[in-house]
This record gives C-alpha cells, structure tokens and sequence, in this order.
C-alpha cells in the first residue's frame, strides 16, 4: 500500500475539516457537477464515501465510483445502497477493468486530479482511453492561490507538512497536494492529446472541460 492510499485509508481523511474557502469550493462544485451533464454513463474517479457520486446519480442514467480505499468504498455503499443507477469498485485508475470508449462522462473532482502525484498522467491517458470520443472529462483541481489557505487548513486539522514547494505539498502522513495554473493545465492536457476549458471554479480552484484534442 503506497503513502498516498494509506492517508485516505486512515481517519485523518475522513475527519478533515473543511474551512473556508474549501467550504465555498465544495458548493460551487457540486452546483458545477449538476450543471455540466444531463444523463449518460459516468465513472467518477477517487469517489471516496460518495459524496459526488451521490450528486452525479441525480443528473447521470449510470454511474460507477471507483476507489483504491476499500473502507471510503463500504460507507459509499452504505450511504448510496437505495440509489439503484449507482455502483462502486475497488480499482487502480492507472489500470482500470472497463473496456474502451466506455463512459459518456469521467470527473475527477476535489483535486483528485492532484493528488495522484506520480501517476497522474498514466490516469489521464486511461481516462482518455475509456471516455467515448465524443465525451468529456472533468477535472476539478487547486488553483496556483491555494496555498495559504491550504496551509491553513491542514494546520487547523493537526497534519503535519514535511516539505513544500512551487508545485506540491507533501505531508508527513503520506499525501502529497499538487496545485495548478494554467499554462500548466495546458501543457499536461496538450501532451495527453487532449484539449481543455480551463475556467475559474472559485478564487482557490479551476473547473477543467476536457476533450480528446483529435475529436474536437
């Protein structure tokens, strides 16, 4: 089990408290989720408990919540166990089961997308390879104006930082915390072969419409 896996398995995830803006950048990410698809099949990349699989099931015909935290997947069941268009795995998204061209739809959402530190680009190409050509993939990540609030926050919750830098956080506990601009959401993006509108979400986060660049 890597760093990374061990901090979302332990209780430092689960009981983070999320403070302002990180509040303000949940809710304006929720409404963005409903706005942005109207049925279809979704995978919903790092769905942890389920909170934004929850919010998917309301506007998607299908959706599937994969995680690699086997604990975050059983209260995902438990909670969504009445939402019948909704179902999880345990999954590596650097390696996933689906087939290609797949899914109508694939987020990453929360910063997901950032905290897949050394294989964030592998879970790129495979969203790429199981999205259907004329799909999207969603990506919600910090923003380059995070980082004191972010240091903040980490503070407030008791976690300890082991070394920073002009791109990530790394915290003693295991998870390390990219965060973004975008000049550098496009490079990623461009040497994926992918293409993306990049827009602000809040004054600490951008909301990311990717499409695959040979389609669009």
């Amino acid at each position: 089990m890597n760093p990374i896996q061990i901090f979302y398995d332990s209780p430092y995830f689960e009981n983070l408290n999320e403070t302002e803006p990180f509040q303000r950048y949940l809710e304006v990410e929720q409404d963005k989720t409903r706005e942005s698809i109207k049925g279809g099949r979704v995978l919903d990349i790092g769905c942890g408990s389920g909170r934004s699989t929850a919010i998917l099931s309301g506007v998607a015909d299908e959706v599937i919540g994969i995680d690699f935290s086997e604990r975050l997947l059983n209260q995902a069941r438990k909670i969504l166990q009445r939402n019948e268009n909704v179902r999880f795995y345990l999954e590596d998204a650097k390696s996933m089961h689906f087939k290609d061209s797949k899914f109508d739809h694939v987020f990453m959402l929360w910063n997901t997308f950032g905290n897949l530190y050394s294989v964030r680009d592998k879970v790129l190409q495979e969203a790429k390879r199981i999205v259907k050509p004329e799909g999207n993939i969603y990506l919600s990540v910090f923003s380059e104006n995070v980082l004191p609030s972010y240091l903040n926050m980490l503070k407030q919750n008791g976690l300890i930082i082991e070394h920073q830098d002009e791109n990530y956080v790394f915290l003693r506990e295991g998870l390390v915390s990219e965060r973004f601009n975008r000049e550098k959401l496009e490079k990623i993006l461009d040497k994926a072969g992918l293409k993306g509108d990049i827009q602000p979400l809040t004054d600490i986060a951008y909301w990311c419409e990717v499409k695959n660049s040979k389609f669009s």
